[in-house]
């Protein structure tokens, strides 16, 4: 059933599970908060697609540039945004809720990169996200 309250600024649906046999009552409060749970989980899986983005086309820079036997040769963290843009990536995604730019760091010489995201509402024991030139994007 439905039910307006107050002054049809809240309401109340209510329903009856057979499997657990309880009156189940769900209003705008819980709406509101799965609706804030919900964007927070696009904005961290959109944060993990983009830090992904980045990783690609620092690895794609790699590869472009290394002529010896070196493994890898990354950007300074100065210089990262103009040397992939436009020729590795069409722009450096940024964060989708504050639209700051992911943490970049690169070692001093050039050899390995930390991206770094933070979550949004993360769960207990989890901090941000973090990618490597050895590891895909991972919560961590």
């Amino acid at each position: 059933g439905y039910e307006a309250l107050s002054d049809g600024q809240d309401f109340a649906l209510t329903y009856v599970s057979e499997t657990q046999r309880l009156t189940i009552r769900y209003k705008s409060s819980n709406a509101s908060s799965d609706s804030s749970k919900e964007v927070s989980n696009l904005n961290n899986q959109k944060r993990i697609q983009d830090m992904e983005t980045i990783r690609t086309a620092l690895l794609v820079y790699s590869a472009a540039v290394v002529t010896d036997d070196t493994t890898y040769i990354f950007p300074t963290k100065a210089s990262y945004k103009t040397e992939l843009v436009p020729n590795y990536i069409s722009s450096i995604p940024k964060d989708p809720k504050t639209g700051q730019d992911y943490s970049y760091t690169v070692s001093e010489n050039l050899d390995s990169f930390v991206l770094k995201g933070t979550l949004e509402n993360p769960s207990a024991g989890q901090n941000g996200i973090i990618c490597t030139e050895e590891e895909e994007c991972h919560i961590y």
